[in-house]
């Protein structure tokens, strides 16, 4: 079967490692640029209104907020990552060969298939990333609990302190949740093109 990439396009698009999923999704389109992010970033900010507005306590909101992340954060990115060995280790040949090829929009010569799998790559880094801070704050909270650290006694450096901490920690578990919803469409997505490319390969042996 003939194809589109040549030895250059090929080691152009070859790109290993988080670097590689930077380069194929493309820099500047990663943070706050699809409505994941920037719904994750108003409920964020609503929350944090919300508290300031009822003075709901900041550190009460944080812990909850942690816990909650650190019980269905691990689950979430389990599912992430079936999904994407969905994409990446179960495609038919026919489909492969043709998901793999550049088209006239891909500019930068990144197939299909290396868009999908960039972009639930990313997704899932996104979602350890979450998890990650969820633990950071787990483990401040238990320092501060057992006066491991120099106890700050103004009221307003504390509040600032939790706001921010609420803000973070609220963003990463809206987008954590909405990258599963995310991946759903994805994975839906890849099967409505799976069915497409199928039934079109049919019709075609039909018309011969």
């Amino acid at each position: 079967m003939s194809t589109q990439h040549t030895l250059e396009s090929l080691k152009e698009t070859s790109i290993l490692g988080f670097k590689g999923i930077l380069k194929i999704l493309g820099y500047k389109k990663i943070f706050f640029s699809t409505w994941v992010e920037l719904v994750s970033l108003f409920l964020s900010i609503v929350i944090c209104a919300i508290c300031f507005i009822f003075k709901v306590n900041y550190y009460d909101i944080l812990v909850d907020f942690k816990t909650i992340m650190i019980n269905f954060l691990p689950t979430i990115i389990g599912f992430t990552l079936a999904g994407y060995s969905l994409v990446v280790g179960f495609v038919q040949a026919g489909m492969l060969n043709k998901i793999t090829e550049p088209t006239k929009k891909d500019i930068d010569n990144f197939s299909l298939y290396q868009k999908m799998s960039a972009g639930f790559g990313m997704n899932i880094i996104l979602q350890t990333v979450a998890l990650v801070i969820a633990f950071l704050v787990h483990f401040i909270i238990f320092i501060d609990d057992k006066n491991y650290t120099f106890t700050i006694d103004d009221e307003l450096y504390i509040a600032i302190i939790n706001f921010i901490g609420v803000f973070i920690i609220s963003y990463c578990f809206f987008l954590s949740l909405f990258l599963t919803i995310q991946t759903v469409l994805n994975i839906f997505g890849f099967s409505q093109l799976h069915q497409y490319l199928i039934n079109k390969e049919k019709i075609n042996t039909e018309d011969k």
